[in-house]
């Protein structure tokens, strides 16, 4: 019972001094030269970097198509690896099955790559006009 009443004390104290504390004016001391300073600093950023559509472009396209054209020739030269080492492995049907389950993640590969340049193809194609 005493630790209740201790509780209930310190609990009734704690809303005395937020009452207080809120029927009083609260005071701050900060100066408005740093908020100004700020304020500056972000109109600044707002107004000073413009890059246009065309800029964008100019930048953006030759890297898409570069990575692009590197992707196509990695397919196309582990296709060709792949392809050798199947017919080598004619004999082989273990070795054959295994290089199957390998080209599942080489066509699943080339479905992402390509379907990731449709996707930004498409994306882009939709939103330039907003």
């Amino acid at each position: 019972m005493k630790i209740m009443k201790k509780v209930i004390f310190v609990i009734l104290l704690i809303a005395i001094i937020f009452t207080i504390f809120s029927i009083f004016p609260n005071n701050t001391y900060a100066s408005t030269g740093w908020t100004q300073q700020a304020r500056n600093f972000l109109d600044r950023g707002r107004g000073s970097i413009k890059i246009s559509d065309p800029d964008l472009q100019e930048f953006i396209r030759p890297i898409g198509n570069l990575l692009m054209v590197i992707a196509v020739i990695v397919l196309v030269i582990v296709s060709i690896v792949m392809g050798i080492k199947y017919i080598a492995a004619a004999s082989n049907p273990e070795e054959q099955a295994k290089l199957k389950k390998q080209l599942i993640g080489l066509v699943i590969s080339a479905v992402v790559i390509f379907g990731a340049q449709l996707i930004w193809s498409l994306t882009y194609n939709l939103f330039k006009d907003i």
